[in-house]
C-alpha cells in the first residue's frame, strides 16, 4: 500500500482502538510500515506508524520468529544507518525512528528474549556505531515534525543498558560514546535532549555500574573539551560548554534526593563550575 492508504489504514485501527486488528496481520502490517519508518510526514511516522508498532510489540501481536526478523531488517544500513553522517535532510527521520523502533524491540526482548546472545552484540554494536556516526541533531523540523535522533538514542540505549545480556564491563565505553554527542558544538540543544539523555546514566547507575567510574568519565570528558575549547570559533565552544552544563544540571537533579549517590551529587557541584560558559571565556 502507498503511504496515503497506510495512513487511512492506521488511523481506522487506532480509532477503532485496534479492535478489528487480526494477529495474522501483524507482521504483514509491519512490513508496510517498516517501509515508511522514515516519512517525512509527521503524522504518519510519529502519531501512526511508531504508535502501532508499539501496540503490536507489547501486546503480543508477533511471534518471536517475526520480532527476530524485525529486529534484523532494523539493523540493515537501509535503517538504522540510512544516510549516515549526513546533516539537514529527511533521511534523520529514518534513522531516528528506526532507533525507537529498535528500543521496543529491546522492551520486549526483556519480557520474550527472542535475540539470540550473539544477535545482541551485534545489535550493541550497531547502535553504538549509529550514536558515534550521527551528525543530525535537530529536534523538532518546522513542517516535518520530530526528528530527535539524540533522545531517541537515549530511549534505546536506556532500554539496551537495562537488558540483563548487557555485560556491566560495557558502561564505561557506552557513557563514554553517549558523552561526546553531549558535547557537541553545532548545536544547543533544547528540546529536553538532555532529560532523555540522562536515563541511560540513571540505568547503569541502577545496575550497579560505579559513581566514581561515572565522574571518571565525566573528568576526562570536560577536561579535554576545556584543553581544546580554543580551536573552536565563536559560539561553538560555549555551546559545547552549556550542553554539558545542561546534562550535569539534569542529572543532578535525577538524584539528588537518593541518598545512595550522594558521593555523585557532591561530585557533579564540585564539577558545574568548569563547564559554566562564563568560567571558560578566558
Amino acid at each position: 500500500m502507498n503511504a496515503e492508504e497506510l495512513k487511512r489504514r492506521l488511523r481506522q485501527l487506532q480509532d477503532n482502538d485496534y479492535a478489528d486488528l487480526r494477529i495474522e496481520d501483524g507482521f504483514p502490517l509491519c512490513l508496510s510500515m517498516l517501509s515508511y519508518i522514515g516519512h517525512p510526514d509527521g503524522e504518519l511516522r510519529d502519531q501512526l506508524i511508531y504508535r502501532t508498532y508499539a501496540q503490536l510489540i507489547l501486546q503480543n501481536y508477533l511471534s518471536n520468529e517475526q520480532l527476530g526478523e524485525l529486529l534484523v531488517r532494523c539493523m540493515q544500513d537501509d535503517y538504522l544507518l540510512a544516510g549516515i553522517g549526513s546533516k539537514d535532510n529527511d533521511t534523520v527521520f529514518t534513522r531516528a525512528f528506526t532507533a525507537l523502533l529498535v528500543a521496543l524491540l529491546l522492551m520486549e526482548d526483556t519480557q520474550s528474549s527472542f535475540i539470540l546472545r550473539e544477535q545482541f552484540q551485534q545489535l550493541t554494536t550497531r547502535l553504538l556505531n549509529y550514536v558515534e556516526d550521527e551528525q543530525d541533531y535537530r529536534g523538532y523540523v518546522k513542517g516535518k515534525g520530530w526528528a530527535h535522533s539524540m533522545a531517541h538514542v537515549a530511549d534505546a540505549m536506556e532500554v539496551l543498558v537495562r537488558n540483563p545480556k548487557l555485560a556491566n564491563n560495557e558502561f564505561t565505553s557506552i557513557a563514554s560514546i553517549l558523552l561526546d554527542k553531549i558535547l557537541v558544538h553545532e548545536i544547543v540543544y533544547q528540546d529536553e535532549e538532555d532529560e532523555r539523555m540522562v536515563s541511560p546514566f540513571i540505568a547503569m547507575l541502577e545496575r550497579g555500574w560505579e559513581e566514581k567510574e561515572l565522574i571518571e568519565v565525566l573528568e576526562e570528558k570536560i577536561k579535554k573539551s576545556i584543553r581544546l575549547k580554543d580551536e573552536l570559533p565563536v559560539p561553538d565552544k560555549y555551546h559545547q560548554m552549556l550542553n554539558m552544563k545542561l546534562f550535569l544540571r539534569s542529572l543532578y537533579f535525577r538524584i539528588y534526593r537518593e541518598k545512595k549517590w550522594s558521593y555523585l551529587t557532591g561530585e557533579l557541584e564540585r564539577l558545574l563550575p568548569f563547564v559554566s560558559p562564563t568560567f571558560n571565556s578566558g
